[in-house]
């Protein structure tokens, strides 16, 4: 049974019951695939057959695999391509899905959509599909050169199209990326085309090249070329090596690493011409500078400058530890206090138990399709209102039983069997609530302490109920909040009710926040009543 809340998670009546998830008998392609609480999901499909909005709630609980369709295998969406049997002359000679390809036929008898997508099938030959390529002496220059016509004659025919560039049409100037060699030998010289050669007589401080025999009159700028031969000749190093200036030789410093160097130094290891390194350490024994010159050097490897990094232990908290609903994993001793990601671990302690072999050890185990939801590691989050705890407290001070499922609801926290978030401000309006009744006349409900005896009783039934069992999480909201709330605050919540609310928003933001604002006050329209909750769950 699915708890959870209509913005983030999933949708909720109005009356504050949990909804339950089913699917559909018959699937629509373009709906969501799930039922909730009876309705069927009108949203549209983004991800296997489900909307985003179920995708997430889903994933966060991991049951994706339990409810969205199978995934589709990549060869399974791939285009099923056949040749026609007796394909026409200019049109495409392919049959894609069992629908024949009608758009005119541009390279090799397909066209341009097909020959690129042959070309990018890995599994396909295009030999088999297209046109045999022509050989190279089917295609050559005219003998009688015609000015604005094309200068090829192929298959003994000559071209009849326009020229295009280069004394081109433009199918037979596509020569220059399928056939470079065969276009060098029907095209017409490049008119931009420059021949590079070292001047006749260099001059000092000016650039050794010459194009087509006359020489470049800017300055040198590096290796006795100005900055824009350089970078032409760049992309030919035979020529540059025949042009330029030979590259100084530089004498680098000499690196190596200290021997004696311990796992978790406090100055570099690096020794820099024979002199060990006095700056402090940064990051596996190396310092900043050397960090920075060893990854920037050609001849040294920074990872052989690293120290091994230190193996973190890892270690399973004992049952009390694992009351707060974080991380279950105890890292060199101290507790880890980031929200779990999966079977109790967070991701970084996840991805090192995995890594290690040794996730058995230290997580939950996995989920069966035998365990129960609200189980093990789907282990409920709830966000509960001032008011449940008000009822928590009259009943454990004065024994009252009026609302016997807020008291549950909290003693099930307290166990550590539900992970709660709740405000600071409940837990001080708790303590006032409590006080107050206190130091109140017998006849009135209360017992007619005095205010220090009433303060006594009231901070001692908080220090038990929050600091000192249970899976608590308390929510403080800072001054930017109340400002806004207090700004913009104008419906039919009260101010206190707003903040309240405002901290459950809060305390949801991410997949391990609470699941619903669990409350007997009505003012909240997402408001789950503490019956339905221990109703739902059996508590």
């Amino acid at each position: 049974m699915d708890d959870s809340k209509p913005s983030r998670q999933a949708p909720r009546s109005a009356g504050g019951r949990v909804r339950v998830l089913t699917k559909k008998a018959v699937l629509d392609r373009e709906h969501c695939l799930l039922i909730e609480d009876g309705r069927p999901c009108a949203n549209a499909v983004e991800q296997r057959g489900l909307c985003g909005r179920h995708v997430q709630y889903l994933r966060a609980r991991g049951r994706l695999e339990e409810f969205a369709a199978p995934r589709v295998r990549a060869e399974d969406r791939r285009h099923r391509i056949e040749l026609k049997p007796s394909p026409e002359p200019g049109i495409c000679r392919l049959i894609v899905n069992a629908r024949p390809c009608v758009k005119p036929a541009k390279r090799r008898g397909l066209c341009t959509r097909h020959y690129g997508t042959l070309h990018q099938r890995s599994d396909l030959d295009m030999n088999r599909f297209a046109l045999p390529l022509r050989s190279v002496r089917d295609v050559r220059l005219r003998r009688r050169l015609i000015p604005g016509a094309c200068r090829v004659r192929e298959s003994g025919q000559a071209c009849s199209e326009p020229m295009y560039a280069r004394g081109l049409c433009r199918r037979h100037y596509r020569l220059k990326e399928s056939e470079p060699a065969l276009f060098a030998a029907l095209a017409e010289p490049d008119p931009k085309a420059q021949r590079l050669s070292l001047r006749a007589r260099p001059v000092p401080g000016r650039c050794r090249a010459a194009a087509d025999g006359a020489g470049c009159g800017e300055a040198a700028h590096v290796r006795g070329l100005c900055a824009h031969h350089y970078q032409v000749l760049r992309k030919n190093p035979a020529l540059l090596a025949e042009i330029a200036v030979p590259p100084r030789t530089r004498t680098g410093p000499v690196f190596d690493r200290r021997a004696d160097a311990t796992r978790m130094p406090s100055e570099c290891v690096v020794v820099e011409n024979g002199l060990p390194c006095s700056r402090p350490a940064q990051h596996r024994g190396v310092c900043a500078k050397h960090r920075r010159q060893l990854y920037e050097s050609p001849a040294y490897d920074l990872a052989d400058f690293y120290l091994p990094e230190p193996e973190r232990s890892l270690a399973r908290k004992t049952d009390a530890e694992t009351a707060d609903g974080l991380c279950e994993v105890l890292e060199d001793g101290a507790p880890c206090s980031t929200p779990p990601h999966a079977r109790g671990l967070c991701r970084t302690h996840y991805r090192l138990a995995a890594e290690r072999r040794i996730l058995d050890a230290v997580a939950r185990p996995p989920r069966t399709a035998s365990t129960p939801f609200g189980a093990g590691n789907d282990r409920p989050h709830v966000y509960i209102d001032k008011n449940v705890l008000f009822d928590h407290a009259d009943h454990a001070t004065f024994g009252a039983v009026g609302q016997s499922a807020s008291v549950r609801l909290v003693r099930q926290v307290m166990a550590g069997k539900v992970r709660a978030s709740v405000s600071a401000d409940a837990i001080k309006s708790t303590y006032n609530h409590l006080r107050h009744r206190l130091s109140r006349p017998t006849g009135e409900g209360g017992r007619g302490l005095a205010v220090d005896e009433a303060d006594v009783i009231a901070r001692a039934h908080i220090v038990a109920t929050f600091y000192r069992t249970g899976a608590w999480r308390v929510i403080v909201l800072d001054g930017r909040v109340f400002e806004r709330v207090a700004m913009t605050q104008g419906g039919t919540l009260s101010f206190e009710d707003a903040l309240e609310y405002e901290a459950y928003q809060s305390a949801s933001a991410g997949s391990a926040g609470p699941t619903m604002f669990v409350t007997r006050d009505t003012d909240f329209p997402e408001g789950v009543h503490p019956e339905n909750v221990v109703r739902a769950y059996g508590w």
